[in-house]
């Protein structure tokens, strides 16, 4: 799959169910996402990036 790391990051958390068994090859991308976002996106976008799709409750 080819794209930025915002939109690959974006298609992640669009497909992946939040009960992550693994026994899917999404979830497993996923997971190698996750372990290396660090060479592709900075640890404070990818933050940022989480907060837009869930924002806080808080307020």
């Amino acid at each position: 799959m080819a794209g930025t790391p915002e939109k690959i990051l974006e298609y992640l958390l669009d497909t992946v169910s939040l009960e992550t068994t693994y026994s899917n090859p999404t979830d497993s991308f996923l997971g190698d996402f996750l372990r290396t976002q660090t060479i592709f996106i900075p640890t404070t976008q990818f933050h940022r990036a989480l907060l837009t799709q869930y924002p806080s409750s808080w307020e």
